[in-house]
Formats: C-alpha cells, structure tokens, sequence
C-alpha cells in the first residue's frame, strides 16, 4: 500500500515532461520562420562567365576597301596606343607618285594663271610699241609719196597706174597701223577674261587632283579607333592584306566587364543593381566586386562551355552583363566564377 504514492508522484512526473516536451516542439517552430526568411533575402546565384570589353572598348585595325601590301607595323602585342595613332604601314610608292605628279600640275597651272593676272611683260610692250612706232611712220611716209604722186599725176608727169599703186601703198599702211594699235592694246590689257577663267578651272581641277592624291596617300598609313593595347597582331610586314582582313585588335584594357550566363531557374532571384563576387583561377583567393549593368531581354541557349561537367547544357540561360568596380589583373576571354548577391 506504501507504494501507491510513488506511483502516482512517477505518473505526475511523466507526465509534466511529456507536457514540456510538447511546449518545447511547438515554441521551436516560431524561431526557425526568421532564419528561413532571411536565407531567401540573401539568396546567391552562381553563375559562370568570361571577360569582355565595354561596348566601343576594342576594335580591329584593318586595311578598309584597300587591297595593299603592309610594309611597316610600328606597334607590339602589349603596347599602348592614343586613338588616333599610326599603328600600320601599307606600300604607298604608288600614291605618293601620284600626289608628286599632281603637285607638279598644280604648280605649272598656278603660274600660267600668275602671268595673266600680272599682265603681259615689258618685253613684249615694248616690242608692241616699236611695232606701233614703225606702223605709224610707215602710214606717214605713204601719205607723204601719195601727195608727191597726185601732184605729178596732175601736171601729168605720172601715170594713173603708178597714183593707183601709191594709194593701194597709203590704204595697206592704214590697216598696218590699226592692227599694230589693236595689238599694242592687248598686250597692255592682258589676257582676255574667257582666258583668265580657264586657266583658274586648271587651277581648281589641279588643287582637287592634289587633294584626292594626298586622301590616298594618308589612307595607306592606318591609324588605331581608340586609346587602349595591342592585344592581338594577325599579321606581319609583306603580307598582303584586303578587306575582310583584320590586321592589328586593340582593346582599352580599363573598360572591363563580365559577361555572364544565369540559369533561367534563377532569373527570378535577380536584378540590375545586384553586387557581384567574381573569381578566376588565374588570381586565387581575390575577389573582384562589380554589378550587375544589364540583363538581357531573353533567354537562350549557351554560349560559353560550363566548367562544371555536372552542368544541364540544355538548360536555357539569360546573358548578365556585370560591371567591375575597378580595375583588375584580368584578362580579356579569362573565365570567371560569379556570385551574385541577390537581394542584397
């Protein structure tokens, strides 16, 4: 009977543990909502990518519509250019003759047009004065015969063909001195205006034949786009390069991106704006911070070879575009391992 009690004090014992227990499973749910919460918030999307230039941030140097030969490539991989800069040499003997030959027109052209706006010179006025002097004295010498003549052929001295021959003598010293006078005018007055016009169109097609030689000449010297480095050289002095050929890619090194591929599963999870962790191989233990710049407007397959084997390659893939906050060691094509911080 002295047992009883202990029984009852056992059940009651049991009992209140059970209870506690109970309190205890059912207090514990409201603490693990906040943790859960919190683990969507900061939610990280990995993602695998590769280094690009910013849009206009590399270019490549090639011939145009020229179909040349190079003959100098002042420039190494690894060298720093300004825009702007001679980076190619193409053979140019060609076009430099030909900018020589119409430099030459050009000078024999302004030179015809210099003597007709200076006028005649003084050795031909005074050849057309003397011309002028002689005429005159002729004309007086034949009128001066003339009257000799008449007044014989009146007194009947003279025939009337010799009077005939000394008028036909007066009337040529006449037409002789008009010409010698309208000669010594033009002379004095220069070229005539119809002259004056002709030799200055000469002038103008000349300087345009230079201008057009002196834009084909410098088109054989390339310059580089923009201020960056030569990253790539794809040919070399003596080669011959045409149109679809790039010669020299220059790339500005200080206007970096990453170009990432995100799993369209996590799309949902991230924004333009989002702080990005990006590492490389190539440089263990850095992190380069940037942000996401852009996302694009659809979803396609990949572009870029995964690094995990375990990747779904069917899985279609949204491209991320993530801006660097500064510059770093990495290289144009390097692939990187992204996280981004999403929500954060």
């Amino acid at each position: 009977m002295k047992s009883k009690p202990l029984i009852v004090v056992a059940a009651g014992l049991l009992a209140a543990g059970l209870v506690f227990a109970l309190l205890q499973g059912n207090g514990g749910d409201e603490p693990d909502a906040a943790p859960a919460t919190a683990a969507k918030a900061g939610r990280v999307v990995a993602a695998e990518g590769k280094v690009e230039t910013m849009s206009g941030g590399d270019a490549d140097v090639g011939s145009g519509q020229l179909f040349a030969r190079i003959k100098d490539i002042p420039v190494r991989e690894g060298e720093q250019v300004k825009a702007g800069q001679i980076v190619v040499r193409l053979v140019d003997d060609d076009y430099r003759a030909r900018l020589n030959s119409a430099e030459a027109e050009l000078r024999v052209a302004r030179a015809r047009l210099r003597e007709t706006a200076v006028g005649s010179r003084q050795e031909e006025r005074r050849i057309a004065q003397a011309n002028l002097d002689a005429a005159r004295a002729t004309l007086d010498e034949a009128t001066q015969q003339l009257e000799r003549q008449r007044t014989l052929h009146r007194q009947g001295m003279v025939s009337e063909a010799a009077l005939d021959q000394n008028e036909r003598a007066q009337r040529l010293a006449e037409a002789n001195l008009r010409a010698m006078k309208e000669q010594k005018a033009l002379v004095d007055q220069g070229a005539r205006l119809e002259t004056r016009q002709l030799l200055e169109q000469q002038v103008h097609s000349a300087e345009s034949a230079v201008a057009l030689a002196r834009q084909q000449l410098e088109l054989m010297a390339l310059r580089s786009p923009i201020s960056g480095m030569v990253i790539r050289r794809y040919m070399d002095p003596g080669e011959g390069v045409t149109a679809d050929l790039p010669i020299l890619r220059i790339a500005d090194m200080t206007q970096l991106r990453i170009n990432a591929e995100v799993d369209e599963t996590d799309v949902g999870h991230i924004q333009v704006g989002d702080p990005v962790e990006v590492r490389c191989l190539a440089f263990p233990g850095q992190v380069f911070m940037g942000k996401i710049e852009r996302l694009s407007d659809m979803v396609g397959g990949r572009r870029q070879s995964p690094n995990d084997p375990t990747a779904n390659l069917a899985m279609k893939v949204l491209e991320v575009r993530v801006a660097l906050d500064r510059e770093s060691p990495l290289r144009l094509g390097m692939s990187v391992d992204v996280r981004i911080l999403a929500g954060r």
